[in-house]
């Protein structure tokens, strides 16, 4: 390994890879894909569903659309915004071993469409992030309630939950640089479908903590 890090290819490849960002699977995740020894698994690799999904709220998803998406998806209930079924089949998609991000709305957070979907996430998924940044300016000054919702398929007990008030886009990418010191670690049995999915943000229960730990 040391012969091959020297190598002038290695050295330009490594400033190619860091100046265009890239990303590659197996040398991100070598632990999804190789033995300890280094060997191919038999079963490498697994299924990942990242993306930004269209937002359109309920008006303006036409008749037979609507009937579609009623009779093939658990969270098109109510008045849904069309990013629901495609959380939902983004779900369908990822396999046990597998991961999910999807850039949304905060809005099923605590709307009575939210339910369905909530419901949905819970049963079939454990949530790794959900991170909201509310009124955030991040597509364009366009005010569009973005939230970051990311699981997996390995079982989680807590989950990582950031929620930031008049947030600039700033605040956003420095949140995304940091996230672990950021956000509140929150049980996982606290994720209910009759509930809004708002929690103390690291902040307050940073203050909480130190109320009780005044009172002892």
């Amino acid at each position: 390994w040391e012969a091959v890090a020297g190598a002038d290819w290695f050295k330009t490849a490594q400033a190619l890879a860091e100046e265009q960002d890239l990303f590659h699977w197996k040398l991100e995740f070598p632990e999804a894909f190789y033995e300890k020894d280094g060997a191919l698994q038999n079963k490498d690799g697994f299924s990942a569903v990242i993306g930004n999904p269209p937002w359109m709220d309920f008006q303006r998803i036409d008749e037979t659309s609507r009937k579609f998406q009623r009779s093939h998806f658990r969270s098109a209930k109510g008045k849904y915004d069309l990013y629901a079924v495609f959380v939902e089949r983004g779900l369908e998609l990822v396999t046990e071993r597998g991961e999910f991000g999807y850039t949304i709305q905060n809005k099923f957070l605590s709307s009575d469409y939210g339910k369905a979907l909530k419901q949905f996430t819970i049963e079939n998924t454990n949530v790794r992030n959900l991170l909201d940044f509310e009124d955030a300016p991040i597509f364009g000054g366009t005010t569009t309630y973005p939230l970051i919702l990311t699981t997996t398929g390995t079982q989680q007990d807590t989950f990582q939950y950031v929620h930031l008030r008049d947030a600039t886009e700033r605040d956003v990418v420095e949140c995304l640089r940091d996230v672990d010191s950021m956000s509140a670690t929150i049980e996982r049995d606290s994720l209910n479908a009759d509930s809004p999915w708002i929690f103390p943000t690291h902040e307050k229960k940073t203050v909480i903590e130190s109320l009780r730990h005044a009172l002892r």
